[in-house]
């Protein structure tokens, strides 16, 4: 898929015909909707990553997705409980609690940030000196 090569215009198309053919699958919405979030559309891609989460509530890296999207479309409250949906799938994400850590700032709640971050840090040391944005895009 042109997706995981990074090829998102060129994806988008291409993302849109596997759900056609396939409607139930997550990958297809999931290639989507990172493909729309990596083009500036968040909105948009919160709809394929929701969509995504409908088929497979279990998988950590579309709640991710969804918080990193309503995160760039300025709703960090929503961001914030995809975040702690992701961590409960996968509680030794450092994206995840470095994601949360940035929301809940967002939100003004100081105390529960400093402690997601922490816990970010403590799950890899080396994230306290990457930027937030870089994480947003991919690995942990």
């Amino acid at each position: 898929m042109l997706a995981a090569l990074g090829q998102w215009e060129a994806a988008i198309p291409e993302c849109r015909r596997a759900i056609e053919i396939d409607p139930g699958s997550a990958r297809a919405h999931l290639g989507l909707a990172d493909s729309l979030s990596n083009m500036g559309r968040p909105e948009e891609a919160a709809y394929e990553y929701r969509a995504a989460i409908g088929i497979d509530p279990h998988d950590a890296e579309a709640h991710l997705g969804l918080a990193s999207a309503l995160s760039k479309a300025g709703r960090p409250e929503e961001a914030a409980y995809e975040y702690r949906a992701a961590i409960e799938i996968e509680p030794g994400s450092a994206r995840a609690h470095l994601g949360l850590a940035s929301a809940l700032s967002a939100t003004k709640m100081t105390t529960e940030a400093q402690r997601a971050y922490g816990r970010a840090v403590e799950l890899d040391p080396g994230i306290g000196g990457r930027r937030y944005e870089e994480l947003e895009g991919g690995g942990a």
